[in-house]
């Protein structure tokens, strides 16, 4: 049943990963941003997000001729946003970390799931306040800082989820360390970010570079189902160590030796007086009248003695 979820878990996040990077080609062949030619640059989106103030948003949409095309590409971006990217990589997030954590036994697994839908909070925040917006650039400076606070909020939260599939990546049982530190990059570009704006565009590459090799190692256990199906390997082979339920557990070679040995033989309770060189009995023996010699400390009586005896008759 474990293996079972694991694949699952795994199929999960590749279907959702490979959406959300869909999604992402998407976004530059909306006809809407397609019709915008020059006027439009990838870059826009994210310095309207986090324009704090009116000078600042107003030069997303410069020049004033680009303005009317910048405005109808930047509301169909936040559109698919709202419809499909945003519940694509937060599926993906939540995906990622039942995946690696092995379900919600770990207490790390659910902080993970939280911090993922905090991001899906605030982005939706940001999102739905960025079309307002557009609608009267001039006339909405009161909603700029709702809209970045949004911003940064998702970042940061992201930031931590990668942080607790960093965390989790560690754990004894499922150790990845190359992975481990890959899903740091978030939190290090945020940080950049954060101390210097004209850096933002950090963070996305950061999240790219830590959410691609899950994606990778996620497709990876789907298709080999390496997770699902533990070998280990010995002098002899190799064994499966979640042998079928159909089958008998089949005892390992130093275990199959011992249970075939036949038993040790039984030593008569008397025997004949033998001296090991250098050796005493540890009690005191007692002499048969048959000649043999009791073992020290055994409470069986000696053998009578046998005698001849003439038959009858003879």
């Amino acid at each position: 049943m474990e293996n079972r979820s694991h694949r699952i878990w795994a199929a999960l996040t590749v279907l959702t990963g490979l959406a959300t990077v869909a999604i992402t080609v998407g976004f530059q062949m909306l006809p809407q941003v397609v019709a915008a030619g020059a006027c439009w640059a990838p870059g826009k989106v994210l310095d309207f997000e986090l324009a704090r103030t009116l000078e600042q948003t107003l030069n997303v949409f410069t020049p004033e001729a680009c303005r009317a095309p910048i405005v109808t590409a930047m509301d169909a971006v936040n559109g698919l946003d709202v419809k499909a990217y945003i519940p694509a990589y937060t599926a993906f997030a939540v995906c990622a970390a039942m995946f690696l954590g092995g379900g919600l036994r770990k207490p790390l697994v659910p902080a993970a799931v939280g911090v993922a839908l905090l991001a899906l909070a605030a982005d939706y925040v940001e999102t739905f306040t960025l079309l307002q917006i557009t609608r009267d650039l001039e006339g909405s400076a009161h909603l700029l800082l709702r809209a970045s606070d949004g911003a940064w909020v998702k970042f940061a939260a992201l930031a931590l989820h990668a942080f607790l599939l960093s965390r989790i990546c560690m754990a004894p049982e499922t150790r990845r360390p190359i992975l481990a530190m890959l899903l740091l990059l978030p939190l290090v570009g945020t940080a950049f970010a954060a101390i210097d704006n004209s850096r933002a565009t950090l963070m996305t590459y950061a999240l790219v570079l830590s959410w691609t090799p899950v994606l990778l190692v996620a497709a990876r256990d789907l298709v080999r189902g390496s997770s699902s199906s533990p070998v280990k390997r010995s002098g002899t082979g190799e064994e499966s160590l979640t042998p079928s339920s159909n089958t008998a557990p089949v005892p390992p070679p130093a275990a199959r030796a011992v249970r075939q040995a036949p038993p040790p033989p039984r030593r008569s309770a008397c025997r004949r007086p033998r001296r090991p060189a250098g050796r005493r009995p540890s009690g005191p023996a007692r002499t048969c009248r048959s000649g043999f010699r009791r073992r020290p400390g055994s409470g069986a009586p000696c053998p009578r003695p046998r005698t001849w005896r003439p038959r009858s008759g003879s």
